[in-house]
């Protein structure tokens, strides 16, 4: 069972005091120990090619796609931008990655994409990917065996990488 110092840690909430009174240190947290990535949108570009692979195997349509994307960036030029589209994003400075995906869902080879980019240019070589046969966009929702193992591989992976005293100190 997950504590709520293993949801804490896993949202970026520093549930630890700071330890250090050197004042050549500071104790900062930049950014979350880890982050969770289940069947993301990667992209709010109106390009759906990347849809045809599974287009007929998941509920999400690639006209739903645009209409979502529209809805949360309706100017294409600033859906461009990495933090409305992450695939357009520099691999750098990531926090350790786990990254799911469904096979039959519509997102599948944009979430490939972007698992590999990560695998390749994270310093500290901690981005897991899993794709779970069978499943669709989404399918982390259901009561199903998947979404179990899901969960308890997410689970393992927050413990391994978070603990509530966990800190980064850097020198000033």
């Amino acid at each position: 069972e997950p504590t709520a110092d293993d949801t804490a840690c896993a949202a970026g909430i520093d549930t630890s005091e700071q330890a250090s009174d050197d004042s050549s240190e500071a104790v900062v947290n930049p950014m979350p120990a880890a982050a969770l990535i289940f069947s993301p949108m990667l992209s709010c570009m109106q390009d759906t090619n990347y849809c045809r692979k599974n287009k007929y195997m998941d509920s999400i349509t690639a006209s739903g796609v645009k209409t979502s994307a529209r809805a949360y960036v309706s100017c294409q030029e600033k859906a461009k931008h990495p933090l409305a589209s992450p695939i357009n994003a520099k691999y750098h400075d990531l926090p350790p990655l786990f990254i799911t995906a469904g096979e039959t869902e519509i997102f599948l080879p944009l979430i490939e994409e972007f698992a590999s980019n990560a695998k390749k240019h994270v310093d500290h070589g901690h981005v897991k990917y899993e794709v779970y046969d069978g499943c669709h966009h989404s399918f982390q929702l259901e009561y199903c065996e998947n979404s179990k193992k899901l969960y308890d591989s997410a689970i393992e992976f927050v413990r391994e990488h978070c603990s509530p005293m966990q800190t980064t100190t850097v020198n000033k």
